[in-house]
């Protein structure tokens, strides 16, 4: 009987893995269909500078950039939004992927434009950045990009996989807010708000996620009341 019962557990958890899989693929490949739409009228929507820099964000980007040498890996570049703060004469190369090749063919014109020696775009799933060694980048970089991850937890695994040693993960994106009734507006609103932001939930716990990962912070500050944090990593 228990073997049986072992038997029949063991197919359950293999068909649920199978679904889980399926459903994962089919989730990445609805959101590639979606950013390769909004990629041409993604800089007017995002990237608007008045708003950036009235919410804090082009400050945080600056600090990020300031951070961000030697090898530096990008994930998730989008437009390249990011390229106009990176300080390229601290950069030995530059490599940035995403799994939205319209967000890459409006990127390559923005960091075409700064001249850098060594610079590779490449569409890749940052879940599985199968192309990369271990222990590859001195510099590992994500601007807003965790809330619409599907799998976030590969993604992370994966950063921490190909950065150096001695080298630095730097996260600058949307986060739960510290202010405890603020929070409790995020997570009531997040079904609601994520499928009118491009599926970015907001409510994303970026500093724990990074702690429970095994990241140690190095340093970190927010703005808007935790709703945009900036941390830097070693792992």
């Amino acid at each position: 009987m228990s073997s049986i019962v072992v038997a029949i557990s063991l197919f359950g958890s293999s068909s649920s893995s199978s679904s889980s899989a399926a459903a994962a693929a089919a989730a990445a490949a609805a959101q590639e269909q979606a950013y390769d739409a909004f990629a041409s009228s993604y800089d007017r929507l995002d990237g608007n500078s008045k708003v950036a820099d009235t919410l804090g964000i082009s400050s945080l980007r600056k600090q990020a950039a300031l951070v961000s040498k030697g090898d530096v890996l990008e994930v998730a570049i989008g437009t390249g939004l990011q390229a106009d703060y990176y300080d390229w004469s601290q950069i030995i190369s530059y490599t940035g992927i995403d799994q939205s090749q319209g967000m890459l063919d409006m990127a390559a014109s923005k960091f075409g434009a700064a001249g850098i020696p060594s610079l590779s775009l490449t569409k890749q799933d940052a879940s599985s950045m199968t192309a990369f060694k271990d222990d590859s980048f001195d510099t590992v970089v994500d601007t807003f990009a965790f809330c619409v991850f599907t799998e976030l937890d590969k993604v992370l695994s994966e950063m921490i996989r190909v950065v150096k040693p001695n080298g630095r993960i730097v996260l600058l994106e949307n986060s739960v807010s510290t202010n405890p009734f603020l929070k409790v507006l995020q997570d009531v609103s997040e079904p609601l708000i994520t499928p009118l932001s491009k599926s970015c939930r907001w409510n994303v716990n970026v500093p724990l996620l990074a702690e429970q990962a095994g990241l140690k912070q190095t340093s970190s500050q927010s703005t808007a009341a935790g709703t945009l944090f900036l941390g830097t990593y070693t792992k």
